[in-house]
């Protein structure tokens, strides 16, 4: 039950740093964006006579679509590279479950991966609680 209790916050403190991860993620891609998109209407405004004549309207609409596609893509670009470590950590703690179990002679199933984890997580545990205590 405990483990339960403990994966569930696990992925909620998973979930919460992915969203913060996200949020500024957009951001930052929302500012580049718009920074983009301004220097394209800027540019475009000086040199292309067609885009000269359009309305004020129009090329807020440009810029606006420039800074949407940077929210956009700085958001999903920040998930990837958060889901891409997490993932290379998984992997990488799944190895390691994998080689110290086939030395020990068990089978390394899904059960017995999990059961290495807690084992390791509260060996940790204990090695934190005896540093903390002189």
């Amino acid at each position: 039950m405990s483990s339960e209790v403990t994966a569930r916050e696990s992925r909620a403190a998973h979930v919460q740093t992915a969203q913060s991860l996200q949020l500024h993620g957009a951001i930052n891609g929302g500012l580049e964006g718009g920074l983009v998109g301004l220097l394209f209407a800027g540019v475009a405004h000086h040199t292309w006579n067609a885009f000269r004549r359009k309305t004020f309207q129009f090329k807020v609409f440009v810029v606006l679509g420039f800074t949407m596609a940077g929210f956009v893509f700085g958001a999903e670009s920040a998930l990837v590279q958060f889901e891409r470590a997490q993932r290379l950590h998984e992997n990488n703690l799944r190895r390691r479950a994998q080689a110290a179990l086939t030395s020990r002679g068990i089978h390394p199933t899904e059960a017995a991966i999990q059961a290495w984890k807690n084992e390791q997580a509260a060996q940790l545990d204990q090695q934190q609680q005896q540093s903390k205590s002189p």
